[in-house]
């Protein structure tokens, strides 16, 4: 990967050295010398950079692979497991990523989890926590999350594993409860899930937009439903309603300073969005969300609104430059332990098996999350309660999977901001390999919005903690 020149809104002329993990500014009369590529007589600044290893190119080891040990300590300090309560659900969302858009489409019209599959990850997740030799004075938070399809729509099944895990002892970890709703049924249950303090994410577009693409399943619009049920919450359950976040989706028929508005006077919050993923050619429909697609811009009113700095794109890009250009931050203390003469990394943003959450399906099923295929578990719980995890294997084929993302990755000049996982790829390939024009491109957008608004980096630095 070769340094890359660049140039803002505002005519400032940039280095990206992705050797010396820095961008720099450089004055006109540089630019030449660095296009002639070594040639010709060079002056004094830059033959000092050139010697510093500014203009050196990078080859990132992407060589790193995971042991069946990394699996095994993962599960040893699993944070979260999803149960997927059902996959059934009360509203068919045109932009569904189980609907036929995707290449993840499934028939999720029977499936329910039972009771007992949920025990048996229960009491697996509890003898493992029961091994650490140490027990710490701060407990490490402990989540035990329900998702769908539409997860109320088995609400025993819910309150049998809530009441269940909170007669288990999960040492040196504090349990909580969260959820992903509709929100068509929360008023129902708002009494249980107040008393068990839920923490809720709820689904909701916005304003009347919501019913642009979310109707029920037999075509009705679902907004005025959702509504009331949250104004019913907000009114009786001033606690229950304090733990409800907001996600809506961002599609075309969405206008951001519209939906801020509508959170922000009706409920005195702000979502967080989702703008829709790319889908691909193995999609029955992959058409139908193309057309849907549009871009997120936050509006100016809000845009330095501390509660919407991850909400805005242009943000996230800054924070990945600040984070991947500096020698002194690190996503987690692993990174900490690693030999950064080696210079070895996982291709792509993969993450160890585990390492973020378990995630458990209807039928059994173990996924390291929601998003991934359910054509490649990494193991299950079985009818009779045994619960099968193969490390060893699960290693391996993530090593082969790791070998194979690698060929891309290393012309991809996206590399070392990377956060994609493989394993959401039906073909685990990314399809979207960055170029060196491209990543320029980023990279202009990203300087001039800083020149234009040079307050943000203290903005960030003293709203995000990154931990």
């Amino acid at each position: 990967m070769r340094s890359i020149t660049f140039k803002t809104r505002s005519g400032n002329n940039y280095l990206y050295s992705p050797n010396r993990k820095r961008t720099i500014p450089i004055p006109t009369s540089l630019l030449s010398e660095i296009m002639g590529n070594g040639k010709g007589v060079h002056s004094q600044l830059y033959t000092s950079l050139r010697e510093r290893g500014y203009m050196d190119e990078w080859h990132q080891n992407l060589s790193g692979r995971i042991t069946a040990e990394n699996v095994e300590q993962a599960l040893n300090k699993l944070p979260q497991v999803v149960f997927e309560t059902t996959t059934a659900c009360n509203l068919k969302c045109e932009y569904c990523c189980y609907g036929d858009g995707y290449a993840t489409f499934e028939n999720r019209k029977s499936g329910k989890l039972d009771f007992s599959t949920a025990k048996s990850v229960i009491d697996f997740i509890c003898d493992r926590f029961s091994k650490e030799s140490v027990t710490s004075i701060c407990k490490q938070p402990f989540a035990i999350s329900f998702y769908g399809g539409e997860p109320l729509m088995n609400f025993h099944v819910i309150k049998d594993i809530v009441e269940y895990a909170e007669s288990c002892y999960f040492k040196n970890r504090e349990l909580r409860f969260t959820m992903t709703t509709n929100a068509l049924l929360l008023a129902k249950y708002a009494d249980f899930l107040n008393r068990h303090k839920f923490r809720i994410l709820v689904s909701l577009d916005g304003n009347k937009v919501h019913d642009a693409y979310r109707k029920t399943v037999s075509g009705k619009e679902s907004f005025n439903i959702v509504f009331k049920n949250l104004k019913s919450i907000q009114n009786n359950y001033p606690d229950l309603f304090s733990n409800i976040r907001f996600n809506a989706v961002y599609t075309d028929k969405s206008d951001a300073g519209e939906i801020l508005d509508f959170f922000h006077s009706e409920f005195n919050k702000f979502p967080q969005f989702s703008i829709l993923h790319d889908t691909d050619g193995e999609a029955r429909d992959s058409e139908k969300i193309r057309k849907m697609y549009k871009p997120l811009s936050i509006p100016e009113p809000y845009r330095l609104n501390s509660n919407l700095l991850l909400e805005n794109p242009i943000h996230k890009h800054i924070i990945e430059l600040c984070i991947k250009s500096s020698e002194y931050c690190y996503y987690d203390e692993g990174e900490l332990m690693e030999d950064s003469s080696l210079n070895v990394k996982y291709p792509s943003g993969t993450c160890v098996p585990f390492s973020k959450r378990l995630f458990v399906s209807t039928d059994g099923k173990f996924l390291p999350c929601e998003k991934i295929n359910r054509d490649v578990p990494l193991g299950n719980a079985s009818k009779n309660g045994v619960i099968n995890i193969d490390t060893e294997h699960i290693a391996n084929r993530f090593n082969k999977m790791l070998a194979e993302q690698e060929k891309l990755c290393l012309k991809c000049y996206l590399q070392p901001f990377c956060t994609k996982c493989a394993l959401q790829y039906s073909s685990s390939l990314c399809k979207n390999i960055i170029t060196e024009k491209q990543l320029a491109k980023m990279l202009t957008e990203v300087y001039s919005y800083i020149e234009e608004n040079p307050y943000i980096i203290d903005l960030l630095e003293r709203n995000i903690v990154i931990r």
